[in-house]
């Protein structure tokens, strides 16, 4: 059985304080307000997360879509279809990197907004069809390259990862995503981790609209986990503009 390391527990209090910072950051600051004009062409949306790895290296993900804002009567659709993906991994990894730039995010459309522009409604993650294909892909590439047990470990880990992130992709948006209106968020918060040690999350949310628009122009997110004297970061932004 692998033993369970300090970076190894470091790294799973910054999952499990990724989630809790994001879900604190999803809540709108807003009840009720005027309806919001929506964009009356297609718009490309961005969204580019990069994660610290142990070790000192770093793994990043972004991918774009074409999107489209539909008025009905229940509020705004949200339509997209994917344009682009792109995974910059280690060397090492770069196999395991191509797996994800192929999964397709159809199911996570359509979303759906209030009046007001708040996100009320969101697709679905990864599908199990999806994910256990790239866990037979990752396994047959172990296979294939003859890989020791520490490196396959390595592999598979990594790509539990990038799952994570592809779970998380519209799971614990802000509320006011696309048309932001809330204040910048600062939060810290203690939790204590796995192995008993206490740790420390670091939250900072920024989101700005487009200019002389109500919707998202960019926003940005890090979160900093802190244990002892090590640290790991996430950061992420959104981008939305025009075709």
């Amino acid at each position: 059985m692998r033993k369970t390391g300090r970076r190894d527990v470091l790294r799973t209090g910054l999952a499990g304080g990724l989630a809790g910072s994001l879900a604190l950051a999803a809540s709108p600051v807003w009840a009720k307000g005027e309806p919001v004009a929506i964009p009356g062409s297609a718009m490309r949306l961005t969204r580019r997360i990069e994660r610290d790895l142990p070790g000192g290296q770093r793994f990043a993900v972004a991918r774009s879509w074409e999107i489209a804002f539909t008025r009905g009567g229940r509020g705004i659709a949200v339509s997209g279809k994917q344009l682009s993906a792109k995974v910059e991994a280690p060397g090492d990894l770069t196999a395991i990197a191509g797996i994800e730039e192929q999964r397709p995010t159809d199911g996570m459309w359509p979303i759906l907004l209030s009046h007001e522009g708040v996100i009320v409604a969101s697709g679905e993650g990864m599908t199990a069809d999806a994910r256990a294909a790239a866990m037979r892909e990752v396994e047959r590439l172990i296979a294939q390259k003859r890989l020791s047990p520490d490196e396959a470990q390595r592999h598979r880990a990594f790509l539990a990862r990038l799952h994570e992130i592809g779970d998380s992709l519209f799971a614990r948006l802000p509320g006011d995503l696309f048309f932001p209106r809330g204040e910048p968020l600062r939060r810290s918060e203690a939790r204590v981790l796995p192995d008993g040690r206490e740790g420390r999350f670091k939250v900072v949310y920024l989101a700005f609209p487009a200019a002389g628009r109500d919707w998202l122009g960019e926003a940005r997110r890090e979160i900093v986990t802190l244990v002892g004297g090590e640290s790991l970061r996430a950061r992420e932004s959104w981008r939305m503009e025009p075709t």
